[in-house]
């Protein structure tokens, strides 16, 4: 048996390569491309970059995106796990913008696909983008190395990347047609970085440069901004009449609910106080309070900037005493946790099992490795904002439950609803895909070393369950979704149960409306809660068959006792 160490996640998602094939061509397939990145605010400039991913072929392709970050490796690597569907492109605008990303993020798919990073710079906050540069992805395979230089033929400039995690030192001489040079530089690129050569000058002087590429030490992928339409066309952002249009309706929706009711204004109001905490000073047409350092929104009972003290006292940097604004003081944290080895492609599932993008792109993933990663709005959304884009149930779901002998549920908040509640409780969950999770032992001896805990399988479960909070560690109510045993059809039960599909992204939805009934302090519901949280997203799919009950295969009536 051929060992090549320790194999990268990245690297397991990849067709399975014969055993023949040497350990240095398993880390360099044909389908992993690195591309430039930076979404972020560097000096007076505020840069996004536009990541778009098409899929030529006639079949769906995984891709794994990876961004870690090139001044501080040792902080964690983010992972997202997507699907391109068969002939679409995947756009993402603002890339990482949650972070402030700058670097290099590689993509790891699973067939051919055609990959693109448009970076664009911004000289008025972000309000406008300039055309930027659009530059094609770079095959790990086409690196240039010591041992293997190259002279590029460019009318534009070039980007540099690195491509294997480890530093690279690299010299770039530029020449005419004619061979005489007209500029040298040499470039240090720490582990995953990026780095434009900008020939802009120079090619005020001549129309064209031959560009030798000399690589002292390491091992980089070179391109040039691209001018493929087809290349452009996948990575625009939204026209500024589209961006306009889009932000009058938050604009209009902001006002509407900041319209106060036709009632006379008390003493208070007409002077500008604060009635919250004693602040000196309420906007009166938004009605957020300023509280010396930032600025309080009453309604939400969150703050619009993050804590200016870090995480030290709070895993939510806008949350205000613990939900309870009247008789805390001290922020804390009472987000949806994420708790797997790759909490950034957990948010996209638990994000995109919404189906909703409008209320996913207002959600973010906050925190860091160190701290812990969990659920948020982007910070300056409102409540108000995010209940906005909320799906309300088809006019058909209720008569569709009846006629399936379903009852009708007395909670009738939307699925959006739901979730903010849940990230302004004061319940914890935790979240990770996974094929098991840690549980308290029932075993009479537990208090010896070794049998406190065991690890509970999700493939008992049909792929995915939820742990209670007297059955966890943490104490904290505990979620796991292992997409590979509910693709793989252990989920047959349920399947065979009730005649309907089962997938990731419904598992997640309904073990979250578990933990909803805690969050909720509803534990009665804890089971049915599950069953009315996943049908409200299967109807919001367009589906008209749901779950009838909790339990699989025992219809058990007693789980339909609590609507």
């Amino acid at each position: 048996m051929v060992s090549c160490g320790i194999l990268t996640h990245a690297s397991r998602i990849l067709v399975v390569l014969s055993a023949l094939v040497l350990c240095a061509s398993a880390s360099r397939a044909d389908n992993t491309y690195v591309l430039p990145l930076a979404t972020a605010i560097v000096k007076d400039r505020v840069y996004s970059t536009t990541i778009a991913i098409r899929n030529p072929t006639d079949h769906d392709v995984p891709c794994e995106f990876i961004y870690t970050k090139s001044h501080d490796p040792k902080t964690g690597t983010i992972r997202s796990r997507e699907t391109i569907p068969a002939g679409k492109t995947q756009v993402h605008e603002d890339f990482l913008i949650e972070i402030g990303a700058v670097g290099t993020v590689r993509l790891v798919c699973a067939d051919r696909i055609i990959s693109a990073a448009r970076i664009q710079s911004s000289r008025d906050d972000g309000k406008t983008f300039d055309e930027g540069r659009v530059f094609a992805g770079i095959s790990e395979n086409d690196s240039i190395t010591k041992s293997k230089p190259r002279t590029i033929a460019s009318d534009r400039d070039l980007v540099a990347v690195e491509l294997f995690g480890k530093s690279a030192h690299f010299k770039v001489v530029v020449r005419n047609n004619g061979g005489v040079v007209f500029g040298e530089r040499e470039y240090e690129l720490p582990p995953h970085a990026q780095q434009i050569v900008n020939l802009s000058k120079i090619l005020q002087k001549l129309s064209e440069t031959h560009v030798d590429i000399v690589v002292i030490d390491g091992e980089i992928g070179l391109t040039k901004a691209s001018r493929d339409p087809e290349i452009a066309r996948m990575t625009r952002r939204l026209t500024p009449e589209a961006r306009i249009a889009y932000n009058s309706h938050q604009r209009q929706v902001r006002v509407a609910l900041a319209t106060a009711a036709d009632v006379k204004p008390s003493i208070t109001e007409q002077l500008l106080i604060c009635p919250f905490k004693g602040a000196s000073f309420r906007d009166p047409r938004t009605g957020l309070c300023f509280m010396r350092g930032r600025w309080y929104d009453p309604n939400t009972g969150t703050f619009l900037t993050p804590d200016p003290e870090g995480y030290r006292d709070s895993s939510n940097l806008y949350a205000f005493g613990k939900g309870d604004p009247v008789n805390n003081s001290d922020p804390t944290g009472r987000l949806v946790k994420f708790t797997g080895k790759d909490p950034w492609g957990d948010f996209f599932l638990f994000r995109d099992s919404l189906h909703n993008p409008a209320a996913a792109a207002l959600l973010t993933l906050q925190g860091d490795s160190r701290r812990g990663y969990f659920l948020g709005i982007r910070p300056g959304v409102t409540k108000a904002q995010f209940l906005a884009t909320a799906i309300p149930d088809p006019s058909t779901y209720l008569s569709d439950l009846a006629s399936q002998g379903i009852p009708p549920p007395k909670d009738r908040r939307t699925v959006e609803e739901k979730v903010f509640d849940m990230m302004s409780s004061m319940h914890v969950t935790e979240f990770e895909t996974g094929n098991s999770l840690t549980r308290l032992s029932s075993w009479p001896f537990s208090w010896f070393p070794g049998t406190r805990n065991f690890q509970e399988k999700t493939m008992k479960y049909g792929g995915a369950m939820t742990l209670e909070p007297f059955e966890t560690p943490s104490g904290n109510t505990a979620i796991a979704v292992n997409p590979d045993e509910i693709n793989g059809g252990s989920a047959w039960a349920a399947v065979a149960a009730y005649n309907i599909d089962f997938d990731p992204q419904i598992a997640t939805m309904h073990e979250f409306g578990h933990a909803l009934a805690y969050h909720d302090n509803n534990l009665p519901c804890f089971q049915m809660w599950s069953v009315y949280f996943e049908n409200q997203v299967r109807a919001r799919r367009g589906e008209r068959l749901f779950r009838t009950t909790e339990r699989p295969l025992i219809k058990d009536p007693k789980t339909l006792l609590c609507p």
